[in-house]
């Protein structure tokens, strides 16, 4: 449900709230990647690589091959198929 309401927010952007919003579900749901990688592109879109990367790397040691592309795509990483 929360991870509902952070796409509403991005989509009537409300950044801010979004981001409160995926703050609160990777520290419940450490699991959820997507939140995760989605709480990361919003750091790195305000330039703040530091809090961005541990959140990306998380990502990127998962499971979810096709969303850890998609984070190297964004970190311009080499691709693993």
């Amino acid at each position: 449900m929360r991870r509902e309401l952070a796409f509403l927010y991005l989509r009537i952007d409300r950044k801010p709230d979004a981001e409160q919003e995926f703050i609160i579900i990777t520290q419940t749901h450490p699991d959820d990647l997507l939140s995760a990688a989605l709480l990361g592109f919003l750091y790195l879109g305000r330039n703040d690589r530091s809090t961005a990367m541990p959140l990306l790397e998380r990502v990127l040691r998962g499971k979810d091959q096709e969303l850890a592309n998609r984070v190297r795509a964004v970190l311009q990483l080499p691709q693993t198929s």
